[in-house]
């Protein structure tokens, strides 16, 4: 399409006519036209008020050539000027026929180019989106690199572990996919598993240092704390099916709910303190699939529902009244062949 984004003008030319407009225009969706069908004519839908019984009345004056193709100045020359009263009504017969009722001589409020619906409802998204960005924030979700923990499956939680020479690779590979894209803030669990996993990214894409925050922690898995979860299975069966049903914490462990409050309460606090900004958070694989439960309101029973991988990318996008968007889930594309090119 030769037209540039979010242009309503006909013509090859994305410059903007701002002799064609009034100086109060008012850019707001057009009903259709008068002979019912579903796309609106070119030219200019213009407004008057009458000064003295707050009247409005509408008609279409033809578009000129300054700014527009030729082909559509030609076509407008063509027929008579008419079009769609506002809310759909039909204009006065006056204004069929080109002429201006006594109650259309008064101040010009409003002057609006119309080239298809298409142009229209794409501007106003356009508009939309820009709006959205400034009053929201952008969260870039990632868990740490692998660690010592991963490969054994031990149930670390609140317990430290260090990452493995992958897990650098991975956050390394992470800082490479960000490079270019704008981060205003940094922030990370305080255990050293995503703390550093957070510093290695940033190395590789920006001079931010990182923030630390306890409520980004992991779950905390009480007695089970650093046991290897083949031997739980074996040791604890029924426990251990309760704890993956969401039905009882781990002995002296953290329940489900208090992790879920605990993890989004961080990030919608993290995201009131920036927003229209773009902001980096890494967490834990556990911590990060219970805090996506709880801001899409999803019950607990289903709050294992995430696979979360190692540095993996996840996008939301967060409004200032707390609401949730999940724009992006999971991606781990910058560290595929990683682990074959480790050996």
């Amino acid at each position: 399409d030769h037209r540039a984004a979010g242009s309503v003008f006909p013509g090859p030319t994305a410059a903007r006519p701002e002799a064609l407009f009034a100086k109060d225009e008012t850019a707001r969706r057009l009903p259709g036209d008068l002979d019912g069908g579903s796309h609106e004519r070119e030219g200019y839908l213009v407004q008057r008020s009458s000064g003295t019984g707050g009247g409005v009345t509408s008609g279409w004056r033809r578009p000129l050539c300054s700014g527009l193709g030729l082909h559509s100045a030609r076509k407008a020359r063509g027929r008579k000027a008419r079009g769609p009263m506002p809310h759909g009504r039909a204009c006065p017969s006056s204004h069929r026929a080109g002429k201006e009722s006594p109650a259309s001589h008064g101040k010009q409020i409003g002057v609006r180019m119309v080239a298809d619906r298409s142009e229209v409802v794409g501007c106003r998204a356009a508009s939309r989106l820009a709006y959205n960005r400034c009053m929201t924030t952008s969260v870039l979700l990632v868990r740490h690199g692998q660690t010592y923990g991963n490969v054994e499956q031990t149930f670390c939680g609140h317990t430290d572990t260090e990452l493995t020479p992958l897990g650098v690779a991975q956050a390394r590979a992470l800082g490479r996919r960000l490079k270019g894209q704008k981060i205003h803030a940094a922030y990370a669990s305080d255990l050293s598993r995503a703390r550093l996993t957070a510093q290695y990214a940033l190395d590789e894409s920006s001079p931010l240092s990182v923030q630390l925050d306890p409520d980004l922690r992991e779950m905390h898995y009480g007695e089970w704390e650093g046991l290897r979860g083949a031997d739980l299975r074996t040791s604890h069966k029924e426990m251990m099916r309760e704890f993956f049903l969401c039905r009882a914490p781990a002995p002296g462990g953290e329940s489900v709910a208090e992790i879920r409050e605990r993890t989004a309460a961080s990030v919608r606090r993290i995201a009131a303190a920036h927003v229209g900004q773009t902001v980096l958070v890494v967490s834990h694989g556990n911590a990060i699939a219970a805090m996506l439960a709880e801001m899409l309101h999803m019950p607990i029973e289903s709050s294992w529902s995430f696979a979360v991988e190692n540095t993996s990318l996840t996008r939301l996008q967060i409004s200032q009244s707390g609401r949730l968007t999940l724009l992006g889930f999971n991606d781990a594309s910058h560290i595929h062949g990683l682990a074959e090119a480790a050996g």
